[in-house]
């Protein structure tokens, strides 16, 4: 695991090498900006159409209970 992950980034830092720091602070801030969009946007969808939990919140509950069977927790 960490040979891949030392080579994933070094692949990715021979590329970098070539860059000035400003062009690699540039880049990072677009890549961020653009993915906080998609993310907003996202979100307000969700919120628009009554979904206040993630999709990902509210899937892997029944994932887990199908898999191990229900179990319940509550008052006695």
């Amino acid at each position: 695991m960490t040979t891949n992950l030392a080579e994933c980034i070094n692949f990715v830092l021979k590329g970098a090498c070539s860059l000035s720091i400003a062009a690699l602070v540039e880049a990072t801030f677009e890549i961020t900006k653009t993915w906080f969009v998609e993310w907003v946007f996202k979100i307000d969808t969700m919120l628009r159409a009554g979904h206040y939990y993630s999709e990902n919140i509210t899937t892997l509950p029944r994932k887990k209970s199908t898999r191990f069977g229900y179990v319940f927790c509550g008052k006695v």
